[in-house]
């Protein structure tokens, strides 16, 4: 596990540090923590735009053609994104604070502003997906839905249809 801070741990007890599995990345305070947030953004939000590709090509009858496209041209992709984002149900609402935790990093130590700002809206996803009444109900250990990449693709497209609807009839706030 990557840790930061003035004094490094392994030169104190360096056999505690190996037991954790600590390495020390820099003296700098917050180092390890803009390390967390940028190695997030690769993982997750990869896994939110795989959420996004799968849900819009499930609506779009093209699911087998986008798996298809990326066996042949992104193996790993693909093999990372089916046995990645069928765990995020259980896990969606706590993802909603570290995408504005990530955003918040990129702004203050990337230099990025508001208008480039990708995990703000990546944040709104997993809202979605958390407050979907099937997938939102999913718990760890006690799954029904969304346990494949396909199954999660289209029930999150179902429950973004009905809420889209449901706001046109005036049933959403």
């Amino acid at each position: 596990m990557p840790v930061s801070g003035q004094y490094p741990l392994s030169e104190a007890c360096p056999e505690l540090a190996e037991a954790l599995n600590m390495r020390h990345i820099s003296p700098e305070v917050g180092a390890a923590s803009g390390l967390k947030m940028c190695f997030a953004t690769t993982t997750k939000g990869f896994m939110g735009l795989a959420i996004q590709a799968f849900t819009t090509a499930s609506k779009l009858g093209v699911v087998d053609e986008l798996r298809n496209e990326m066996s042949e041209a992104a193996p790993g992709l693909l093999d990372f994104a089916e046995k990645s984002v069928p765990l995020v149900p259980p896990k969606s609402y706590r993802w909603v604070r570290e995408m504005e935790e990530i955003s918040d990093t990129h702004r203050a130590e990337g230099g990025f502003e508001a208008e480039n700002d990708v995990f703000r809206d990546m944040a709104e996803l997993y809202q979605a997906m958390a407050d979907d009444p099937v997938l939102g109900a999913e718990k760890v250990g006690g799954r029904k839905r969304g346990t494949t990449i396909d199954d999660l693709a289209a029930a999150l497209g179902d429950g973004l249809a009905t809420r889209k609807q449901d706001k046109s009839d005036g049933s959403l706030v």
